[in-house]
């Protein structure tokens, strides 16, 4: 099965998506289309300039870190909560 891609926006009236310079001209040559693949979309349910850190489970995480660190979960996206209410309203389209 070919993986699934998203693209994440605040922008909800996108008819095309056009390519840009990459913010990062550094690592990425030319104008590129960001997109994200299924396995990591969490990371990207935030408004964009929203800080975050996000982590997984991998295999050699242990049964007690994973209660630890994750609660249990199998991926944990953490922002600041100063951000908590720009998070709340926040109203993206994929």
């Amino acid at each position: 099965m070919a993986p699934r891609l998203f693209h994440v926006s605040e922008e909800r009236d996108i008819a095309r998506f056009a390519p840009r310079p990459s913010p990062s001209s550094n690592t990425t040559l030319g104008t590129c289309v960001w997109s994200i693949c299924e396995a990591h979309l969490p990371n990207d349910l935030l408004p964009r300039d929203c800080p975050r850190v996000c982590f997984r489970r991998g295999p050699q995480t242990t049964e007690a870190d994973a209660r630890r660190f994750l609660g249990g979960a199998e991926h944990v996206v953490a922002f600041p909560a100063t951000w908590l209410e720009a998070v709340r309203r926040a109203r993206l389209a994929l």
